[in-house]
């Protein structure tokens, strides 16, 4: 709230008790980590923080003294967030203020209110940040930002030293304990703060926070927005949590044995009346398919999910593989009434790029699918990239844990589960294929599956 009386601007930023906790709470301390779940309110609290700092100085300024706490730097993930969080959070309270009090420069991104400025910068950007000492320097989404260690050791800290009393507010969902190979910054400095270091204070704020400040917000929407995370993402997202990623399975759900016995099962049947969902992995050595289905499911109201069949050759091409495929599924012992095949098809984005030639004229892998299976072009669900596989693990996880029904047969798909049960991440969270090359292919195929269709389950981290 903002109110003007003759010359004197009175500024109550009606703070939740968290978010002036967090900003003015420890004067004494000069790094304060916030690790926090998602739409906590930091940064809502820091741009209240921002605007209360430089309306405070309207005497000094009067008196035409300098502003005692300008400069402050406001750092966010991509420069392209700075406008939208001026417009949404600065502008609708500098439009109640007279409009001699501040001005922004939209060319340098500087908010100068009351005499204090307020340089706003982005770590895609880490050129524009370096140069100028600061009082205050706050980082939105720390777990993103610090994931470059450059920036943090090279700009953030000496832009601290020319004030004894700068501080650095670090605040953000975290990304893990590792990056690169080594601990990832944020997870250094929550150390520092679980180490009772002098300078340090710090707050673990999950989402369920919100419970107190927003009435709209229930205790069932939290539950059901949890039971559509895994588990690691609902710890890392909600509760604010680091979540080690690296040097263990990749589908880290499953270590559980609830969800073994959950999914794995044997002698899944095909049902010739329905379609078949192909998903590819175009390697030589080797090269995969694994065929789904999706029948009603008798646990719920949707459909269930079968993966019934894994296709694993060596050093074949594209149609030779395919002939397999529609061999086995034509077969009179597996289709005895002889119902035409119905194929759906989604793979590796790589498929749009050149196969063999035949003729002369170069045909992708996804063109040669098309010929031998005799697919009609509105059957290709496939994408002009793979999705992330950070984004992937997550919905693995997720649909291996949270969707109600959905079975792998392991008698049919024995190299799916060796790849579930044995393929490792490195240390970037990625599929670490460098300890076994013929694996992880397998993965591949499902996780494209998953991403073409079961988006819901898509967590985009």
């Amino acid at each position: 709230m903002v109110k003007t009386r003759r010359r004197k601007i009175r500024y109550n930023p009606n703070y939740w008790d968290y978010q002036e906790d967090v900003a003015e709470g420890h004067p004494d301390k000069k790094y304060i980590i916030v690790k926090k779940g998602r739409r906590v309110g930091i940064t809502t609290g820091m741009s209240k923080s921002y605007i209360k700092t430089g309306l405070q100085q309207r005497p000094l300024v009067e008196k035409g003294l300098l502003s005692t706490v300008s400069p402050l730097l406001w750092v966010d993930t991509i420069h392209a967030n700075i406008d939208r969080y001026f417009e949404r959070m600065f502008l609708p309270v500098l439009s109640k203020l007279p409009k001699k009090l501040w001005h922004w420069s939209a060319q340098k991104k500087q908010l100068t209110l009351n005499g204090t400025f307020i340089d706003f910068r982005s770590a895609d950007r880490p050129e524009n940040i370096e140069g100028f000492g600061y009082r205050k320097i706050f980082l939105n989404e720390a777990g993103i930002i610090l994931k470059n260690n450059y920036l943090y050791e090279n700009a953030i800290l000496p832009m601290l030293l020319d004030y004894p009393d700068s501080q650095l507010i670090a605040a953000g969902t975290p990304k893990g304990k590792r990056h690169k190979g080594e601990d990832h910054k944020f997870w250094q400095l929550w150390k520092k703060v679980m180490a009772k270091s002098p300078q340090y204070w710090g707050i673990t704020l999950p989402t369920s926070v919100r419970l107190h400040t927003n009435p709209a917000i229930t205790q069932a929407e939290l539950d059901d927005m949890r039971s559509n995370m895994s588990r690691l993402a609902a710890k890392q997202e909600l509760n604010g949590e680091f979540v080690e990623y690296a040097s263990n399975l990749w589908v880290q759900s499953m270590y559980s044995e609830d969800v073994r016995k959950k999914i794995l099962t044997k002698g899944l049947g095909f049902d010739p009346t329905l379609p078949i969902y192909l998903s590819f992995d175009f390697n030589k050595a080797p090269v995969t398919c694994l065929a789904t289905q999706c029948p009603k499911s008798k646990l719920y109201y949707g459909n269930a999910i079968r993966h019934f069949k894994e296709f694993r050759e060596e050093r074949i091409s594209i149609d030779k593989l395919c002939r397999i495929i529609d061999n086995y599924f034509a077969s009179p012992i597996r289709n005895p009434k002889g119902i035409p095949r119905i194929y759906y098809i989604t793979g590796d984005a790589s498929g749009h790029s050149s196969d063999d030639p035949l003729h002369g004229v170069f045909v992708n892998h996804y063109q040669t699918i098309q010929r031998v299976l005799k697919v009609g072009s509105g059957m290709f669900k496939v994408p002009k990239r793979n999705p992330r596989l950070h984004a992937s693990r997550q919905q693995v996880d997720n649909i291996f844990e949270n969707h109600p029904d959905i079975l792998i047969d392991e008698q049919n798909c024995p190299f799916l589960i060796d790849d579930l049960l044995t393929v490792q991440a490195n240390e970037k969270g990625e599929i670490d294929k460098k300890k076994d090359a013929a694996k992880a292919h397998l993965i591949d195929c499902i996780r494209y599956y998953y991403s073409t269709f079961e988006p819901k389950y898509l967590q985009h981290l």
